[in-house]
């Protein structure tokens, strides 16, 4: 028994284990499941290995895509650029983020220690990119130009529309800049954009945007600025075109940045900006902006759980703020409302700065509503019209006219002021001279001959008539012949 009974143990004993054991299998093939499953696979594909003036590196630039529901991602952005020695070892590499990259052009080397490619965007948008083999660092650029040849002179005309660049060293610095006249003139003031034939700019190109990436770093760290993002279509240059204003959001407040357009580099041009915080009550569109640049709400009141536009500035009803220049030395922040589809715009001024820096608030006077005279036409009739408004009275003579004629201003005979303070309107007639009207067309009546005489009881009866016979078109009936 007692062997029977540990037999018996050690047989259940022996089950439990064994099921223990392939619990534990299934636990680790379905991690492994996961693992294999939640695997991002990827496709890259390589430029043609350059190598270095001096033969002893190659320079290679990386497409990588996805795969998302079996077929590659379209267009991606990533790219990654690698240095390798002779021997196929990487030496350096990065990682570049782009817009999007349709087509990347064969990379080449700019001397010893630079390398750079050009990359496409989309149609008018292009990249270009320059690697310091040595250090790692990377200089990117990506520009909007249209290019446009005028018949009339046989010159070619360029416009630069947008220009973002981006310094890779330590940290990411992506700026996004305002061009004036084919020119980034803001964060980053720089000489014109040569034009883009697919090859990369030269070098000096380069230097010029990598000292001014580092400028406009110096410029955040000095005015410890941990944040800054322009409001979109805010900017205004003077009529000089030596100063432009723009309003930002910095540091998550509304503020107006003052900017120089005659410098020798950026950073003379950004140790010359002015910051100036402005009111907590401007509702920037920036503010409402997340700081990895997507957009919480676009709409005016997010809490009410309404859905509104995606993109409510400018529709009626509603309003935006811009800048505008009242002279050279002065710009005006101002309130544009949309009110109805028959009005224009309405400004309202809401702070004056002076080139100095010197701000001031403008205060927005109230005024109310004044009830207008009814200008309906009555007829032809000479009409006057009895105003109250704010305790006066006025009396309007207004004479109508036909719709050919244009109507004449009213005179105005101010008298006694009313001791009511309701507003009223009161039309009365006055008797004058009826312009004469045209008449009102006669019924179509029947044409008879000279000879045929009516009695009395039937010149009185009217004749009936054919609905579709006119005076006109009636024909008389032959005479009879006596």
């Amino acid at each position: 028994m007692t062997t029977a009974n540990g037999m018996g143990i050690m047989r259940r004993r022996n089950g439990g284990t064994g099921r223990a054991a392939q619990w534990l299998a299934v636990a680790v093939l379905w991690a492994w499941a996961v693992c294999v499953w939640g695997q991002v696979r990827t496709i890259v594909e390589s430029t043609r290995p350059v190598p270095s003036p001096d033969g002893s590196r190659m320079f290679v630039v990386d497409h990588i895509s996805r795969i998302i529901n079996g077929e590659p991602e379209r267009y991606s952005g990533r790219m990654l650029v690698r240095v390798t020695d002779s021997q196929g070892t990487v030496t350096r590499q990065r990682r570049i983020e782009a817009s999007q990259v349709r087509l990347i052009n064969p990379p080449l080397w700019l001397d010893e220690h630079w390398a750079a490619f050009t990359y496409n965007v989309s149609k008018n948008a292009n990249g270009v990119v320059y690697f310091n083999a040595d250090s790692g660092e990377a200089v990117q650029v990506e520009f909007v130009a249209f290019t446009r040849r005028l018949a009339a002179t046989d010159t070619v005309e360029r416009e630069l529309t947008s220009f973002d660049a981006t310094l890779y060293a330590g940290r990411v610095l992506r700026v996004s800049n305002i061009t004036r006249r084919g020119r980034s003139v803001f964060p980053l003031l720089l000489r014109p954009l040569p034009p883009y034939e697919i090859n990369p700019f030269p070098l000096v190109f380069a230097e010029q945007v990598r000292a001014a990436l580092y400028a406009y770093q110096e410029f955040l760290e000095k005015n410890k600025v941990s944040d800054l993002r322009l409001e979109e279509a805010t900017e205004s240059f003077n009529a000089e075109e030596t100063h432009m204003a723009v309003l930002a959001c910095v540091n998550d407040k509304p503020s107006l940045i003052l900017a120089t357009l005659q410098a020798e580099n950026a950073a003379d041009a950004l140790s010359k900006v002015k910051l100036l915080e402005l009111d907590s009550s401007l509702e920037l569109t920036c503010l409402r902006d997340t700081p990895d640049g997507g957009e919480q709400s676009n709409g005016l009141d997010s809490s009410a759980g309404e859905t509104s536009d995606t993109e409510p500035l400018g529709h009626f009803g509603e309003y935006r703020y811009r800048t505008q220049w009242r002279d050279s030395q002065t710009v005006l922040v101002q309130k544009e409302i949309f009110e109805t589809e028959d009005q224009e715009p309405r400004q309202e001024t809401l702070y004056e700065i002076t080139l100095g820096g010197e701000l001031r608030k403008v205060d927005v006077p109230t005024t109310a509503a004044v009830p207008q005279a009814n200008k309906s036409v009555v007829g032809v009739e000479d009409t006057t019209v009895t105003m109250v408004a704010g305790g006066r009275t006025a009396q309007a003579t207004e004479t109508t006219a036909p719709a050919a004629s244009k109507p004449t201003r009213p005179t105005v005979k101010p008298t006694a002021p009313l001791a009511t303070q309701r507003q009223t309107e009161r039309v009365e007639p006055r008797k004058s001279p009826r312009v004469a009207q045209t008449p009102r067309p006669k019924a179509t009546t029947r044409i008879e001959p000279e000879n045929v005489r009516r009695s009395s009881s039937e010149a009185k009866t009217p004749a009936k008539t054919p609905a579709k016979t006119s005076a006109s078109k009636a024909t008389p009936k032959p005479t009879p012949k006596r």
